[in-house]
């Protein structure tokens, strides 16, 4: 099944394994191959989940080797509209930030779906970390014991703000894959392995 059919009525704690899965498939393109690939056409449509709810990054028709040249200007129609950096949109120059960009956007839509995405995405950072962890809390109040709410949306607030940062305009603010699998690994220590039920 892919990304999209399944992102409306998910807990947090699947929406999490979603978006973890995601960023180690980045991982391993950029750091577990001989050589990095850049996907270029990171989109809901291109992840598909398996039973256990793991994604798996697909269609790789777009995607690139990365070669001694960092970035470079290109000619040819990457990406979907959406999920394109401002950089390429703007001078068609492709980076290592290419796909961080799309990963803001998909992280950002399966915490908050399509409708949240275009109603919240232009928000000052902080006001957008702080509504996207108040409708959480919500949520999350009916499903976890009190003792592990405030560690659930810390994992929560870390994640919208990863995500905010995955789309800074500027290629050179937005972290790293490395370091976003870290800050996720971090806000994991907390929280069981499975989620708690009342």
């Amino acid at each position: 099944m892919f990304l999209t059919d399944e992102n409306q009525g998910l807990e947090w704690h699947v929406r999490y394994k979603i978006i973890k899965g995601i960023c180690l498939g980045i991982k391993h393109l950029r750091e577990g191959l001989k050589k990095p690939v850049w996907h270029l056409d990171l989109k809901p449509e291109n992840i598909l989940l398996d039973r256990e709810m793991m994604p798996k990054i697909a269609d790789f028709g777009l995607s690139r080797l990365i070669g001694d040249e960092r970035k470079r200007k290109s000619m040819n129609n990457f990406g979907t509209c959406g999920y394109l950096p401002p950089e390429y949109v703007s001078l068609q120059l492709l980076s290592e930030a290419f796909d961080i960009f799309s990963l803001g956007v998909i992280i950002t839509k399966i915490m908050i779906g399509n409708d949240g995405y275009n109603k919240f995405v232009d928000l000052p950072h902080r006001k957008l970390i702080n509504q996207v962890r108040n409708n959480w809390k919500k949520r999350l109040q009916d499903t976890v014991r009190p003792g592990s709410l405030d560690a659930y949306c810390l994992q929560v607030k870390t994640c919208i703000d990863l995500a905010k940062r995955c789309l800074n305009k500027d290629r050179h603010q937005r972290p790293d894959i490395k370091k976003i699998v870290s800050t996720l690994d971090e806000a994991e220590i907390m929280i069981p392995l499975q989620m708690e039920q009342v």
